[in-house]
């Protein structure tokens, strides 16, 4: 149909077309007006990306600017950085032709300047510069790197010129790395020198300071050896209880002595205490004791001078804390000492005050004060360091390496407190010492020893009391494990008589038994360290490993009679909690005991009376010597001491030494002859440990020396001295045994099996009432038995300490039948 002249009229969606023949013809055109609006909008959204388009070439022109910025700037900074880097960095190309270096390879070497190596090969430059020999090493290198691309490090050493332009030679780390160009293929290398000279000097100072210490581990038992034999020889007299002025004497010498090991072992840890390595070994003491023995050993420095000594304190001060008495003693010791020094006359004084804290702790204060020279200002400063000495002239002789002071300021700091000064040159010096205790006692120390302290009597009444027990701990168990049975009998007749309850296990597999067999656990273990099979230290680990954990926690105290320098240390890390030196001190026992068994199962025995639950025997020794004839090569007064003060003990102790001998000397004649020079330590070792205890000192050096001579694996000395050793320890056995028999009366048929009561011993063992069993066996001990009764009863004892009870049994059955 044509249609022309159309006009549009009426509604909005109806359009009234007039035709040819005048007619008007209505048309709904409402699809086509929305499609006519939907072409609209799309053209205009082309509009939009046709503008952003425009827009984004743009942006993307403007990031191609400022991407040029950039990386110009980088390369500058780059240029920058390596023209500044204080490191040698060289850029090689394919040919080892120098593209580039820094600006310090040209200063160190002597290089006029770029111009000079630029273009040159590898060896050329090297060859001119630096090193004919560095020339040929780094091309041979290089090429190796362009025929198998991969870096190489190396070492080398050069002669520079430092700041100044002296030469000196330094150390370097040289790393020559492959560069690969887009096509995966060798373009160049590039080199970085990194100056290792701080660090090889570094190990060169660590390597002098283990070197050092090993030197300073080595001497230590040196130089402890003959102090030892003073203590142990003034020790010796001082048990015969000499008066007058030999005993007084004799009394400082052993104290100066005991504060001189101690000394030398501080000297000898200084390099510990400087780097921050050093630990304090804390345990329960007596406050008054440690004041007593300070103020004692420092009577000895007034020496004939016009000085008068003074103690200040308070009967309030607390009995006992808990913390490392021997550096206390230390700290004053070292004070006091510069303090006697330097006053020619006048007074030195020593206060003690102690301020409590709610949670148990205490501030102890110590005032030493002198009306000496005194210290001018200007050296205050000088006071603490390490080996300064004030005032000490090229021709003045002056006492002390000048480390007392700075080891008293380390050793306050450790205690958690302070250490001052004030003085005024000429008329005197007060210093200052705070240190932090916890109080395991407060009971006050009372004006009675207040006034010993003041009048310089504690030290001397507290010595000869060193024996008496002041605990029953009728609820401890405790396990002692040692391989030798008379450190057995030693260390069971000590705690007994704290009223503990005692197991033995001889070896670290019969204490791992132990445990796992008994019901109770055990409050306390004691450990020897050398030991066949397993030492202590093995068996401490495996005790902690056990898979329930029931010891995991349990106080181990390893029992040795090596107390040479960082043995302790050692130990600690083994998984020990303390040591014990042996022959085992009796006042280091009662403080060991204080510390580690629960304080709920400490009770303070009644004044004047023993322990319950342990045998009082010193009534019934038979004199000083325990009632037997003396034994060539055997002091016996300090076998009993070793023993408590128990002649009965004591007794007990040399059958078992005699036991001992007789098990160990064939197999210490084995292991020399086999070169098992481990087993042969630890088997001499118990020896010696035992002859120790008994009081033979003679055999037991001479053990020393072999177990040395076999730690180190000295064939000839173990060959051409094992003989004579053991001909001399089978000999000192044989006279100990005919003392003992000796010292037996020959008829005892009244004392026969059943008046010692030996079924009710049966009884009790069967029931496994072990405290009854254990109260019978220690009474035996002061019975006067026949021989053969005698021997039978050591080894029902024997089988019952390693719970062998129904070997125990038989041999009671047998003694019944005797």
């Amino acid at each position: 149909m044509l249609l022309d002249h159309g006009r549009i009229a009426g509604a909005e969606n109806e359009v009234r077309i007039e035709d040819m023949s005048g007619e008007d013809l209505y048309l709904m055109v409402y699809d086509l007006i929305r499609e006519n609006r939907q072409l609209s909008r799309q053209v205009g959204v082309y509009e939009e990306r046709i503008k952003k388009v425009q827009l984004f070439d743009t942006v993307v022109d403007t990031l191609e600017t400022v991407r040029s910025v950039e990386q110009h700037k980088m390369q500058n900074y780059m240029s920058l950085l390596l023209q500044n880097s204080r490191n040698i960095v060289l850029f090689l190309d394919r040919n080892s032709r120098f593209a580039y270096c820094t600006q310090i390879f040209l200063r160190l070497f002597g290089v006029p300047g770029m111009d000079a190596v630029s273009g040159h090969t590898l060896h050329e430059v090297y060859s001119r510069f630096v090193d004919e020999g560095q020339a040929d090493t780094l091309s041979d290198a290089f090429k190796a790197m362009k025929e198998r691309p991969a870096p190489v490090e190396m070492e080398m050493r050069a002669t520079v010129r430092d700041d100044s332009g002296a030469l000196e030679s330094r150390s370097y780390n040289v790393m020559m790395t492959p560069l690969m160009d887009e096509r995966g293929e060798f373009g160049g290398a590039i080199m970085m020198y990194h100056d290792i000279s701080d660090i090889e000097a570094r190990i060169l100072a660590e390597d002098a300071n283990a070197a050092k210490d090993e030197f300073i581990a080595n001497v230590s038992h040196e130089i402890r050896t003959p102090l030892n034999a003073i203590l142990g020889l003034s020790e010796l007299e001082l048990q015969k209880r000499p008066s007058g002025e030999t005993g007084e004497n004799l009394n400082k010498i052993y104290s100066a002595g005991r504060i001189l090991l101690e000394l030398i072992n501080d000297v000898l840890d200084i390099s510990k205490i400087r780097s921050g390595s050093f630990e304090l070994s804390e345990r329960d003491y007596s406050f008054a004791d440690m004041l007593g023995d300070v103020i004692d050993l420092n009577m000895v420095a007034i020496g004939s001078k016009p000085i008068t000594f003074c103690f200040e304190g308070d009967e309030g001060l607390p009995s006992r804390l808990f913390g490392d008495e021997t550096r206390v003693k230390q700290i004053l010791n070292n004070l006091l000492s510069n303090a006697f020094k330097f006053t020619k006359k006048g007074v030195v004084a020593l206060k003690v005050a102690c301020e409590r804290d709610d949670d148990g702790g205490a501030l102890v204060r110590f005032t030493v004060s002198d009306t000496g020279r005194g210290i001018r200002e200007k050296d205050m400063g000088e006071l603490f360091k390490s080996y300064s000495q004030l005032e000490a002239r090229p021709n003045q002789k002056m006492e002390g390496s000048g480390l007392g002071l700075a080891i008293c300021k380390c050793l306050v700091e450790l205690m958690g407190g302070t250490i001052g000064v004030s003085s005024e040159y000429g008329s005197g010096s007060v210093f200052v010492a705070e240190i932090r205790q916890r109080v395991t006692d407060p009971t006050p120390i009372g004006a009675e020893t207040l006034n010993e302290l003041r009048e310089f009597r504690h030290a001397k009444h507290h010595r000869a009391n060193v024996y008496s027990a002041g605990l029953s701990m009728p609820e401890g168990r405790v396990l002692v494990v040692d391989d030798v049975s008379s450190n057995l009998d030693v260390a069971k007749g000590l705690l007994l008589r704290y009223g503990l309850s005692v197991d033995c296990a001889r070896g670290g597999a019969e204490a791992l038994e132990t445990l796992r067999r008994v019901k109770k656990p055990y409050d306390l273990i004691f450990m020897d360290y050398m030991m066949p099979d397993m030492d202590g230290v093995e068996t401490i680990e495996a005790i902690r490993g056990e898979a329930d954990g029931l010891y995991a926690k349990t106080p181990i105290v390893m029992l040795t009679a090596n107390t040479v320098l960082g043995r302790r240390e050692m130990f600690l890390q083994g998984g020990a909690d303390d040591f014990l030196e042996k022959p085992i001190n009796v006042a280091r026992l009662d403080g060991m005991l204080r510390l580690w068994i629960p304080k709920e199962k400490q009770l303070r025995a009644a004044a004047g009376g023993s322990n319950d639950g342990a045998a009082d025997d010193s009534a019934d020794d038979d004199g000083a010597e325990g009632g037997f004839p003396p034994i060539q090569g055997v002091d016996a007064e300090r076998g009993i001491a070793n023993a408590g003060g128990s002649a009965a003990l004591y007794k007990n102790v040399l059958a078992s030494f005699c036991r001992d001998v007789d098990e160990k000397a064939e197999a210490i004649v084995k292991s020399a002859e086999g070169g098992d020079f481990k087993l042969y330590a630890t088997l001499v070792h118990g020896i010696k440990g035992a002859s120790a205890s008994i009081g033979a000192r003679e055999i037991a050096l001479f053990a020393e020396g072999l177990e040395t001579a076999g730690l180190n694996g000295d064939a000839a000395v173990v060959r051409d001295q094992t003989e004579a050793f053991v001909s001399d320890l089978c000999a000192l056995a044989r006279r100990v045994d005919t003392a003992l028999k000796n010292a037996m009366p020959g008829d005892q048929s009244e004392m026969g099996p059943e008046a010692l009561g030996i079924g009710r011993l049966k009884e009790a063992l069967l029931g496994m009432d072990i405290g009854a069993v254990n109260d019978m066996i220690a009474s035996y001990a002061d019975l006067p038995l026949d021989a053969k009764t005698r021997g039978l009863v050591m080894d029902i004892e024997q089988r019952i300490l390693m719970f062998e009870y129904e070997a125990a049994v038989a041999l009671i059955d047998a003694l019944l039948a005797y």
